[in-house]
């Protein structure tokens, strides 16, 4: 008797069918990234394409059935990403109607300045025409009560919201105050910040959440709001970054320009479980908020970065004695990242002792604050001049003494302060005993001068110079790394795996051979292979550096970037680390019958209440009420 498949995608096992949605997740958007195109002028590969082609799908796989509805709506919402004004209003007014959806958010992210006059005058446009429709559910009773009575003095202005000013520019900051109260076990919160003094700091969210929290903590203590959130991304404005950075535009930039962390340590209070916070494009300075009030040095400030263990920074003006004031006022802290961008702000300061180093070190930061750390991947582009910043003789001394370390990326130039020495000193002297994963960073200060020529595209006879002149380097390289590895079980027992990252390439390759970086490490290789250790050389022969982002994900520092500190995943529905499925099932397969399935019975299949027609020519999905996605604009 031949068997009959089944006719509708709910008909499928739930637990097959849980592991085919999983598959359409989208992925959080990584912090950096800027708002992306209109859905038809993106092109596959793009950051944010796999993110709106895979809403659209689960969508799509919604609309098929209630029960379909029921199982996809959970999915929708776990990963939210907010890049226009009409999407940040109709998500709160989704959660004043639904607040249940808030407890299905693990990821929200906001990819817009709060401050920014356009983004103030668009929300309130929004806002007279989707809330006054708005009906509040009445659960749960005290939050819900507490919104409203708020929205409540908004709602006579709503009709001229968009001609008012003064107070009225906090709306924005108070909406999004109010859906972070409605995300209950929400993990990551993505913040894209101000990097110019034209925008003003988020005060207005910050005041908010601190009263909030009071309120609560009085009248309903089992509620403790913002307590789930453990991951803060803050990300300076990306286009404005990238106008600054690699754009020819012809403003007033100023010396230090950036996000800055430290003005957000309300917020950093307001968040009593966070221990995870990344940054892009900061400005560097992390001295505590108090300092600039008259208490600088003031030992019996509480550190504004306590309860903190990973700290990431992209693009960050951060130099070595930044790094000190970072350290100092995060004492717990297990990881530190920094990708340091070319600001040549470097200037040699007055009185630094290049022999013993800055008392302001960053090697001294090792010393008195690195303790705890676990995972350091710490890069810088030039600091010709300012090498006691570092540490004596600009070397990292302290790192041997770091027993707890087990990851690190270190820069040869910042391990061995200049390449003379790197023939008089041993690398397992060097480095701590207990490391499981060693990253070496071929990047020398002298470099930058070589990117910045290098940034003109040399042809061959320029490349075939250079190598030809880097022939002593090479070897000293080598021999090196052989004698690492013929001794590497005397002092590093748990090492496993050792990289090298060669930032320029043609000091390793030579144009029109095919000779490649890895050729020159056989010997290498084979002697860190008998003890047990994998040896790998990473070099992109198709480096350009005018290309660069200095973000971090392409191109941390001239070439590649190691990827040795990994920021965690976004925690999933049962508070465990999300992990993004890969053909469960042979899913690849499941899935495209799966959607064909579900497109088959598209027509007169949705049961759920009658559908709104598209506001305003856009496609939002909203709820059983609102076919209409607020995170997709085509």
């Amino acid at each position: 008797m031949e068997t009959l498949l089944p006719n509708k995608p709910d008909h499928l096992p739930p637990e097959l069918l849980q592991q085919i949605l999983e598959c359409l997740v989208p992925q959080p958007p990584e912090a950096g990234e800027t708002k992306p195109v209109a859905y038809d002028q993106m092109v596959e590969g793009e950051p944010w394409y796999d993110f709106i082609q895979n809403r659209r799908s689960l969508a799509s796989f919604a609309l098929a059935s209630r029960a379909c509805n029921n199982m996809v709506t959970p999915l929708l919402y776990r990963h939210v990403a907010i890049y226009d004004e009409i999407s940040l209003v109709l998500f709160f007014r989704t959660l004043i109607e639904h607040p249940e959806y808030g407890e299905w958010t693990r990821f929200l992210s906001y990819h817009m300045t709060l401050t920014d006059a356009a983004v103030i005058r668009e929300i309130r446009r929004a806002m007279s025409t989707y809330l006054p429709n708005m009906n509040p559910a009445s659960e749960p009773r005290h939050l819900m009560h507490a919104i409203k009575s708020a929205l409540l003095g908004m709602e006579t202005s709503l009709p001229r919201l968009q001609l008012r000013h003064g107070h009225f520019d906090e709306v924005p900051q108070a909406l999004v105050n109010f859906t972070l109260m409605l995300c209950g076990r929400l993990d990551t919160l993505l913040l894209q910040v101000p990097i110019c003094d034209e925008q003003l700091d988020y005060d207005a969210l910050f005041s908010r959440m601190e009263a909030a929290k009071t309120h609560f903590q009085e009248y309903e203590p089992d509620r403790r709001l913002f307590s789930s959130i453990r991951t803060l991304l803050m990300q300076g404005d990306p286009e404005l970054v990238r106008h600054l950075m690699h754009e020819k535009c012809d403003c007033e930039i100023p010396e230090i320009w950036g996000s800055q962390p430290r003005t957000y340590h309300k917020l950093l209070q307001c968040l009593p479980n966070l221990n995870s916070l990344e940054v892009t494009a900061d400005d560097g300075v992390w001295n505590h908020p108090l300092d600039d009030s008259g208490f600088w040095g003031n030992e019996q400030t509480t550190p504004y970065l306590a309860g903190i263990r990973q700290v990431y920074l992209h693009a960050s003006s951060s130099c070595p004695g930044n790094l000190y004031l970072l350290m100092k006022n995060a004492p717990d802290l297990e990881t530190l990242y920094v990708d340091s961008r070319p600001d040549e702000l470097y200037v040699p300061g007055p009185g630094l002792d290049f022999e013993h180093g800055d008392p302001q070190s960053f090697d001294v930061a090792l010393k008195k604050f690195g303790k705890k750390l676990r995972e350091l991947d710490v890069s810088f582009y030039d600091v010709t001049g300012n090498e006691g910043l570092i540490g004596p003789r600009g070397r990292l001394t302290q790192l041997a003494s770091m027993k707890r370390l087990e990851k690190l990326c270190v820069q040869l130039g910042a391990l061995y302060g200049a390449p003379a020495a790197a023939a008089e000193l041993q690398m397992l002297d060097l480095l701590p005993p207990n490391l499981v994963e060693l990253t070496l960073d071929d990047w020398w200060w002298a470099y930058a001068k070589k990117a910045k020529k290098m940034a003109k595209k040399w042809d061959d006879q320029q490349k075939i110079a250079h190598y030809k002149a880097n022939a002593a380097y090479r070897t000293m390289a080598v021999k090196m790394l052989m004698l690492m590895a013929e001794t590497v079980r005397t002092k590093m027992p748990k090492l496993q795996k050792v990289m090298l990252l060669c930032k320029i390439p043609w000091t390793w390759m030579l144009p029109g051979s095919e000779m490649t970086a890895e050729s020159h490490f056989e010997g290498v290789t084979s002697a860190f292979e008998s003890n047990g250790v994998k040896f790998l050389v990473e070099c992109d022969e198709h480096w350009q550096p005018e290309l660069e982002t200095w973000d971090n994900r392409n191109g941390g520092g001239p070439g590649l970037r190691a990827t040795t500190c990994v920021r965690p995943t976004p925690m999933d529905m049962d508070g465990g680390h999300y992990e993004h499925f890969t053909n469960p099932f042979d899913a690849v397969v499941g899935l495209n019958n799966l959607l064909n399935l579900a497109s088959t019975t598209l027509d007169g299949a949705y049961m759920g209440p009658p559908m709104d027609p598209p506001v305003g020519g856009d496609d939002f999905f909203m709820d059983d009420y609102y076919a209409h996605d607020p995170f997709d604009f085509e």
